[in-house]
């Protein structure tokens, strides 16, 4: 984007009703960033020479997106510009992940340096810390948060991006404005806009899929075992039914009766639960794996599962069972 062009499209966003901020950056979160620098924390031994992933943005970047700094100040215009001279410092912004791949001590991080040899080390590019970002998913969190050093550029042109914070309710009105600013400054790019949300969910579109299979698939296999359940607790009571009426005939009382008709089904269920413990346990750790942040599988998860599978089968067979307990024991015995 010409720097001529961004200025101006930032200058007519800023003033529309509803628009808070506006900045430019060449990567939004989740979208990808391109280029590594590899750099050391040392001069001039080159004892930890290591990659962060470099990132361009405008002044009042981290305000539109609601990022805090844990230390430090954001670069300005024009003394915090990125320079080619190799007789400057050039002054950068790193992230929490960048300190700890560097082992800078975050109390010491500002005014610390980080070197980069150009020209096969003829040449050396100093970089002065300034500002410490705290810590935000740039990706999703499979992935975990790269070191990131920020730099301002000299020239508005590298800015692949224009980022608004808008206020809520006014999306759609507020676009439409910036489409008609955006067309007659550019006609020969056509105007594209997408909230930030629903660039970031994108990165969690396959987790919704298999969200979506999975309670759909457990739906269906509740629905057919309840089926099942009810089913049999049926053939059951109406086996049983002579039994039933002898027993209530002897002074058996109802919640006997229940349990006597309700036992082996509750057997069968925790025979399965103890099958499918170990089996979902294995399949839950195998999934979690794929995520730079997780958590731990307690044994909570699996007691709440194990209850509610019982309260379900419970509910399931002891409704013909207390209807079976509750009939009048003469036409039990009468029955054929």
């Amino acid at each position: 984007m010409r720097p001529k062009v961004y200025n101006t499209l930032k200058l007519e966003y800023s003033r529309i009703p509803g628009v808070k901020v506006v900045s430019g950056t060449n990567s939004v979160p989740s979208t990808p960033q391109f280029q590594d620098w590899l750099m050391y924390p040392r001069d001039p031994v080159m004892t930890r020479l290591l990659s962060a992933a470099r990132s361009v943005w405008g002044e009042h970047y981290f305000e539109t997106l609601g990022i805090d700094l844990a230390a430090g100040r954001e670069l300005t215009y024009p003394v915090d510009t990125f320079s080619f001279d190799f007789n400057n410092y050039n002054r950068i912004l790193i992230n929490e992940a960048g300190l700890k791949t560097y082992g800078i001590d975050p109390d010491k991080a500002i005014g610390a340096k980080l070197y980069a040899d150009w020209d096969d080390g003829k040449k050396k590019r100093v970089h002065e810390i300034v500002g410490v970002i705290k810590d935000y998913h740039h990706f999703s969190f499979h992935m975990a948060i790269q070191p990131t050093i920020y730099i301002l550029p000299t020239s508005d042109d590298r800015f692949s991006y224009l980022v608004a914070a808008t206020e809520g309710g006014n999306y759609k009105a507020i676009t439409a404005q910036m489409k008609d600013i955006w067309d007659k400054a550019i006609i020969t790019t056509p105007f594209e806009s997408q909230p930030l949300t629903a660039s970031v969910d994108k990165q969690y579109e396959n987790d919704s899929r298999v969200n979506t299979m999975l309670s759909i698939s457990t739906a269906l296999a509740i629905i057919i075992s309840c089926m099942g359940l009810y089913g049999l607790s049926i053939f059951v009571a109406e086996r049983k039914i002579k039994e039933i009426g002898i027993r209530k005939v002897l002074g058996a009382s109802v919640p006997s009766i229940v349990t006597m008709l309700s036992k082996d089904f509750i057997k069968l269920v925790a025979i399965s639960f103890v099958v499918a413990v170990p089996v979902g346990w294995y399949v839950m750790t195998q999934w979690l794996k794929s995520f730079e942040y997780k958590i731990e599988l307690g044994i909570w998860v699996f007691v709440l599962a194990g209850v509610v599978s019982f309260g379900i089968a419970w509910l399931t067979i002891g409704f013909e069972s207390v209807k079976a307990a509750l009939g009048n024991p003469v036409n039990a015995l009468r029955s054929e």
